[in-house]
C-alpha cells in the first residue's frame, strides 16, 4: 500500500496572534486599579459598529481582539465589578472608553512595554463624566 504524505498543518497567523494577545493581556495591570494580582481578560460585548466593534450575543464570546485587563475585583468578584452591570455603566463610571483601549492594545500586542504603557495612559487620562 503506498505511502500518503501528509501536508505541513498551516498556522493561521491571525489565530496565533490572538492566543499571544490574550497571553500578554494577563501580564498587564489592571485598567482601573493598576493591581497586578488575579488579571483576567475581560470580553468586551459592547458595539460600536462606526468603529468595526460589532455587538456580541449571550451566550458567545467577542474575538481576543476586544479583551481588556482587569483583575478579578472589577471584572466578576466587587459590587460595582463589569459583571455587575451593563457594561456601558461600567466603563463611564471608570471614565475609560473600552474599545479605544483594545483598538490601542491589540496593536502594541507582542510588545508587552507598548501595551504597559497603553494601560498606563488610559488610566491616567480618563474621561470626565458628564455631570450637567
Amino acid at each position: 500500500m503506498p505511502k500518503v504524505q501528509k501536508r505541513a498543518r498551516q498556522v493561521d497567523p491571525d489565530a496565533r496572534k490572538l492566543k499571544d494577545h490574550l497571553s500578554l493581556i494577563h501580564c498587564l495591570p489592571c485598567v482601573v486599579c493598576g493591581s497586578l494580582e488575579r488579571v483576567e481578560a475581560a470580553h468586551l460585548r459592547l458595539a460600536d459598529v462606526s468603529r468595526g466593534k460589532e455587538y456580541t450575543a449571550k451566550g458567545k464570546k467577542p474575538s481576543h481582539k476586544w479583551i481588556t485587563p482587569l483583575c478579578a475585583v472589577h471584572h466578576r468578584e466587587g459590587p460595582a465589578a463589569q459583571h455587575s452591570m451593563s457594561e456601558r455603566a461600567f466603563w463611564e463610571m471608570q471614565g475609560i472608553d473600552p474599545i479605544t483601549l483594545c483598538e490601542r492594545l491589540w496593536e502594541a500586542t507582542g510588545d508587552l512595554e507598548a501595551m504597559m504603557l497603553v494601560v498606563r495612559t488610559a488610566r491616567q487620562f480618563r474621561y470626565e463624566k458628564d455631570t450637567a
